[in-house]
């Protein structure tokens, strides 16, 4: 399942939360000028403590999740979607 936060037409939102229980992993897209993505594994962090999003190991769940948040941006029709391959890239 994933959720998400879309405003209003005319104006772009500072987070974004993505929620996959397929995954069990907890994305953030934090939209604002450094464009931080937050990455947590809900199993084993409960609490978000430790953010995955700057580890290697967990680059490509990363892209993954990423890659669902724009797709759902598109479904529903958010206005800054195709900003948002511009802005974020790969985390060193």
């Amino acid at each position: 399942m994933v959720f998400t936060d879309c405003a209003s037409a005319t104006s772009r939102p500072n987070i974004l939360f993505i929620y996959t229980d397929k995954h069990n992993y907890k994305y953030i897209m934090n939209l604002l000028e450094t464009n931080i993505e937050e990455l947590y594994d809900l199993e084993t962090d409960p609490e978000e403590l430790v953010n995955l999003a700057f580890h290697k190991d967990y680059r490509d769940t990363l892209a993954q999740l990423r890659r669902e948040a724009i797709a759902e941006l598109r479904r529903t029709d958010c206005p800054f979607v195709d900003q948002l391959h511009a802005d974020l890239g790969e985390q060193k």
